[in-house]
């Protein structure tokens, strides 16, 4: 079996943490109303999403809905939002940003009903109070929601950063490594694998204070072929950030014997395989032109693959398992 070496270099520092977790948690802000409203926040779907739903009362003054926080780093922030007004139009029902407690809005008085849009806040100090409003007049026909989704906020320095990551093939498992260059303020590590680098499921959970920042683990039941490791780095705040992905190929291919060599017209490989698998069965002459290649199927155990050579003309060809990476040379009288 072959080794993949992968490494990553991963400098972390002042960042943008996305959604609604750790220092910016719904919990973490501050929910305001003025006399009158009867407004209401959901954050059931947090951290990806947050909804502020606006008054409808009809008693024809401003009420506001505010939900704000105040930044603890410099940094920039932004988010992603949609709007849906129930009274009769978007002009009863302002929806906007807050910031030091200056109103901005971004839905449209004269647009539909229904809206939606981005905002890139720029960069803030830390200090500053950022936040949202739904300002409700003259409801006659009802409230108003506004749903705030990608929710960047400047956040502070992460806790670690991490200077290397890498994945080795050992003995038919993983061995991961990795150092640190700084931690503050961290909790743990959550070492996570994926078979398609997309769906990551956790395999262990890993504390912090590593001698001289050097951690390891190692997973002894990985997939034959691809598989796909990162790090989750908790912080003590509960906020979170993922290191880039590593990977590692085990190979199911333990042994290959072929026979009888030199050939004459039906050649027998034994392939010995750890595990179901599709490989490419290629042969090649002597000057490295592929003469056939096929798709074959490996089950678990012994496989015996006949391979007619009588078509071939007389010379030195090579038989490959691309995928297993394995290369035997033949003779064919």
């Amino acid at each position: 079996m072959k080794t993949l070496l992968f490494h990553c270099l991963i400098l972390l520092s002042a960042v943008t943490q996305a959604q609604f977790n750790g220092g910016y948690a719904p919990a973490k802000w501050t929910i305001s109303k003025t006399p009158g409203s009867n407004g209401s926040m959901d954050v059931s779907a947090a951290p990806a999403s947050i909804m502020l739903s606006g008054s409808d009362s009809i008693d024809g003054n401003n009420e506001d809905l505010d939900f704000v926080i105040t930044v603890t780093s410099a940094g920039n922030w932004g988010f992603s939002w949609s709007y849906r007004t129930y009274d009769d139009h978007p002009v009863f029902d302002e929806a906007g940003v807050l910031v030091n407690g200056v109103f901005t809005v971004l839905t449209n008085a004269s647009s539909s009903v229904g809206q939606s849009g981005n905002y890139l806040g720029g960069f803030v100090n830390a200090g500053t109070v950022i936040g949202f409003r739904v300002r409700a007049t003259n409801n006659i026909g009802g409230y108003a929601s506004f749903t705030i989704s990608n929710f960047s906020a400047p956040q502070m320095l992460l806790p670690v950063k991490l200077k290397l990551f890498k994945a080795t093939e050992r003995n038919a498992g993983v061995y991961l490594i990795w150092q640190t260059l700084m931690e503050e303020n961290a909790s743990h590590f959550e070492v996570e694998r994926s078979y398609n680098g997309v769906d990551f499921k956790i395999l262990a959970t890993v504390g912090m204070g590593g001698a001289n920042g050097t951690y390891s683990f190692m997973d002894h039941h990985p997939s034959a072929g691809n598989n796909y490791y990162r790090l989750k780095i908790v912080d003590k705040d509960g906020g979170f950030s993922y290191s880039e992905n590593v990977k590692a190929k085990i190979g199911a291919v333990t042994d290959v014997k072929l026979f009888p060599n030199p050939v004459i017209q039906d050649l027998l490989l034994k392939v010995q395989s750890s595990a179901e698998q599709k490989e490419v069965l290629t042969i090649l002459d002597g000057t490295g032109r592929v003469v056939s290649s096929e798709a074959i199927w490996l089950r678990e155990g012994m496989n015996h693959i006949h391979v007619p050579m009588a078509i071939f003309k007389s010379g030195v060809y090579v038989i490959k398992l691309q995928e297993a990476q394995k290369s035997m040379t033949i003779i064919k009288n």
